[in-house]
């Protein structure tokens, strides 16, 4: 997930695979970026807090948050697809995207800033670079 995620963050997701070739291939790169920054992030706390986890319920709720967008965001591309890629929808389309994504992004941020063991979390903001 480390070198996933860094490769992912390091090049912005443009060498990721995506199901599409059309004006929204960047979301699905940026999903799949984001989803391993949020597999790698998941796993961090899980290591070095364990149960104590549950107990700082501010990161269970940003972890869940990012991927609360994550999947809106996801959901929102396979509902255009399922509709027939119709050009009046891509719009909204967009914009839903850059918002979910946004709120995933600042998400990660509050989760990277409020982590409680800070040399992990300087180590996470490097790896995980979350500016898109």
């Amino acid at each position: 997930n480390a070198a996933r995620s860094f490769v992912q963050a390091l090049t912005l997701a443009r060498y990721a695979e995506a199901p599409d070739s059309g004006p929204t291939r960047r979301y699905y790169q940026q999903i799949t970026r984001f989803s391993a920054s949020f597999a790698l992030a998941s796993d961090v706390a899980m290591l070095t807090l364990g149960g104590a986890l549950k107990k700082k319920e501010m990161l269970s709720a940003r972890l869940g948050d990012i991927l609360s967008n994550l999947y809106l965001a996801s959901m929102v591309l396979k509902h255009w697809e399922n509709q027939g890629r119709r050009e009046v929808d891509l719009p909204l389309v967009e914009w839903s995207c850059r918002f979910l994504l946004y709120r995933a992004q600042e998400q990660l941020h509050g989760f990277l800033r409020n982590f409680p063991v800070r040399p992990v979390a300087r180590v996470l903001r490097f790896v995980v670079r979350s500016k898109t």
